[in-house]
Order: C-alpha cells, then sequence, then structure tokens
C-alpha cells in the first residue's frame, strides 16, 4: 500500500485504477478493512492520513472513515467503503 500525502496525491492518481483509502489511525474499521485492501488485486492500493493531511480530504469532501474512492484515468469513479471492496473483489 502507498502512503499518500496532499503533495504527491494528484500524481498517484492520475493515471490507470487507484484505489485511495482516506484513513485515519485512531478508526477501528480502517484497521479492520487494512488486510482486505492489501489483497486486492487489479488496482493500485494507496492510503492517505486524513489527520496528517487534512488539506485533499477536505477539498475532496471526506466526511466518514473509511472512505474508499476508486480512481480511473484521474477521475474519481466510485465513493463509498465496503460496496466498493466488493465492486473490485467481483471484477477480478
Amino acid at each position: 500500500m502507498i502512503e499518500l500525502t496532499d503533495a504527491t496525491f494528484a500524481t498517484e492518481t492520475a493515471t490507470g485504477r487507484v484505489l485511495v483509502d482516506f484513513y485515519a489511525p485512531w478508526c477501528g474499521v480502517c484497521k479492520m478493512i487494512k488486510p482486505t485492501l492489501e489483497n486486492l488485486k487489479g488496482v493500485k492500493v494507496c492510503a492517505l492520513d486524513v489527520d496528517k493531511y487534512p488539506k485533499t480530504a477536505l477539498k475532496l469532501g471526506i466526511t466518514n472513515l473509511p472512505t474508499l474512492v476508486l480512481y480511473e484515468g484521474g477521475k474519481p469513479v466510485m465513493r463509498g467503503s465496503f460496496d466498493v471492496i466488493k465492486k473490485l473483489e467481483a471484477d477480478k
């Protein structure tokens, strides 16, 4: 899993199929889904700690944790939580 920052977010999500996990270290559900995210195939998985890097999270309107956003070609195509994981697992 690639750890993102406000500075690297745009570059890392610009091309290909990228799943971004917006999380916080204190979030129990975030910790619970991490192993599942690390084992996803066919997608680059990245994570952004919203406590360390709030600028990007605020810009994108992230209000719930965890929030997963799937990017394709730099554009967000799906946003949610467990439903995003289910879709990616079904796409295998």
